[in-house]
């Protein structure tokens, strides 16, 4: 009796270390005079976190043609705006736009790896005040949200200057760095929350 209790006890030990390294639940009980040809069969319960979703498959934005501010996307906040890519052309650049109200304070995201489970994007991302032409300079810009983490997307924050419309231009790092990028994996969206 002395040699099957131990046995047990061994039994019952290797349970509890192998659900506490797996997440595998199983009830036991024992009656005080069970054996090992008693013992429960254990039904495994695996605790599963949701996955991203996957990009969407076809390779076109839902916001094309966006590539230049008279064609901008329209953004509003708190909302996050449609599946979007940066491809269909080597040099790709999505833009959108938003009314904004002087005092505003904003944190713009664009959301690649932490949002979809296979995005590629590298992306950099550059606010604009509502005057655009080849000479304007950017009012805030950012190419990781996170520099040391897995996730390449970007974020801005930004308090608003002025009521008036506001540019966001959207691209991949490759392009800002004079190569090629139009891989149909290159999946984002973005969100634009006002904190005030």
């Amino acid at each position: 009796m002395k040699y099957l209790l131990q046995s047990v006890g061994v039994v019952l030990v290797g349970l509890a270390l192998g659900a506490c390294s797996s997440n595998v639940t199983a009830p036991l009980t024992f009656s005080s005079n069970s054996s090992t040809t008693d013992l429960p069969k254990a039904t495994p319960v695996i605790s599963v976190e949701p996955a991203l979703p996957a990009a969407p498959a076809s390779s076109q934005s839902a916001y094309e043609p966006n590539d230049s501010p008279d064609k901008a996307a329209v953004l509003n906040y708190g909302v996050a705006g449609n599946a979007a890519t940066i491809s269909g052309q080597p040099q790709d650049v999505d833009w959108y736009k938003f009314e904004g109200k002087k005092g505003d304070k904003l944190e713009i995201s664009v959301r690649t790896q932490n949002r979809f489970a296979d995005s590629t994007l590298d992306s950099i991302a550059a606010l604009y005040p509502p005057i655009l032409n080849e000479y304007t300079n950017p009012l805030a810009r950012n190419d990781d949200a996170t520099p040391f983490g897995n996730d390449l997307g970007s974020q801005i924050n930004y308090t608003l200057p002025s009521d008036s419309t506001y540019y966001l231009k959207v691209t991949s790092v490759r392009i800002i760095l004079g190569y090629s990028d139009d891989r149909p994996s290159n999946t984002y969206d973005v969100i634009i929350k006002k904190l005030n």
